[in-house]
């Protein structure tokens, strides 16, 4: 997604279209966040029947399910950051023409 809209941006950018560009960078955040979130939650839900079925013989399931649902939460922040890397790349790619 970061990567496809590097273009678009980028163009919007020269035209000096700063309301389009406000629009795809939030089209952009958005999507990202409508698959990160629900997958999140998902991961967290399902997080101890995740860890018994890949660990059948598992003394601590306590800690690992909490460790794996505090880990789910990086599904998010990594998906945020990933595509904020790639607008940002657009979006200083332009100022330094």
């Amino acid at each position: 997604m970061a990567t496809a809209s590097i273009p678009s941006i980028t163009r919007s950018l020269v035209l000096k279209d700063y309301e389009v560009v406000t629009r795809k960078v939030d089209l952009a955040i958005r999507s990202v966040m409508l698959i990160s979130i629900p997958s999140m939650v998902g991961l967290f839900i399902l997080a101890r029947p995740i860890l018994e079925l890949l660990f059948t013989n598992l003394g601590y399931i306590e800690v690992t399910t909490a460790i794996l649902q505090l880990g789910s939460l990086s599904v998010v922040l990594f998906g945020l950051s990933t595509i904020s890397i790639g607008l940002l790349q657009g979006l200083t790619y332009c100022v330094f023409l």
